[in-house]
């Protein structure tokens, strides 16, 4: 990680959260926070692209965002499909 990258520190946490996750992966046996001191220091030291791994993590908060609201919108439709056939019925 350059010295001049700026980062949020939601987003900070985000990354070193992503990058103590692919630790677990390769060594699932380790102490979580053993994985935690790994991941800082593999991100301070450079080795760990923070930029996209952030890019990453937002374009899948993006999809999540809008899986919700497609799913929020098709809700809200077939309430009303269902109050509209209940007043036809009446």
């Amino acid at each position: 990680m350059s010295k001049q990258t700026e980062i949020a520190a939601s987003d900070w946490l985000a990354v070193r959260e992503r990058v103590v996750d692919k630790l677990k992966e390769s060594s699932p046996r380790s102490e979580k926070d053993t994985r935690v001191r790994m991941a800082e220091g593999l991100i301070l030291a450079g080795y760990v692209d923070v930029e996209f791994i952030a890019a990453e993590i937002a374009e899948e908060k993006r999809i999540r965002e809008e899986r919700a609201e497609a799913a929020r919108v098709a809700h809200e439709e077939r309430e009303a499909s269902d109050s509209e056939q209940q007043d036809g019925a009446l």
